[in-house]
């Protein structure tokens, strides 16, 4: 094939059109990366300590149905309805499995369910009576 023949037009909006869907590709990747998909919908504040986590939630969408479990499923709070720019909180019981503390969330958005999976920070409680166990 003779690209002689091909007017330069056309070859530039070809190498463009590639260029931006590259760009486009590569914008759709990092935002997965570094921005979670749950974010869109509210921010989550999760912190464990001896065996229990704090969840807290702040929506930036109107959310239906929260329930929060621990990873294992075996325990579970809800929160029925948040919504935009409001804030609420659960507690569970959580265990750390492999030194990470994770929650599992389930909601609804739009009569659409989604699910996400946070990890906890982790919070050594420091008293007094520490000092002596060691």
């Amino acid at each position: 094939m003779d690209l002689s023949k091909i007017p330069k037009f056309i070859i530039w909006v070809a190498i463009a059109a590639f260029v931006v869907g590259i760009l486009i590709t590569l914008y759709s990747i990092l935002s997965y990366k570094i921005a979670k998909p749950y974010q869109n919908h509210f921010e989550v504040e999760c912190i464990y300590s001896n065996e229990t986590s704090i969840i807290i939630l702040t929506a930036k969408k109107d959310i239906d149905n929260i329930t929060i479990y621990d990873f294992e499923k075996t325990n579970y709070c809800n929160i029925e309805n948040l919504k935009s720019d409001s804030m609420d909180a659960c507690k569970i019981q959580n265990k750390l499995i492999d030194n990470q503390a994770l929650v599992r969330i389930y909601y609804s958005l739009d009569n659409e369910s989604y699910s996400a999976i946070v990890p906890c920070k982790i919070s050594e409680r420091k008293s007094i009576f520490d000092i002596f166990r060691r």
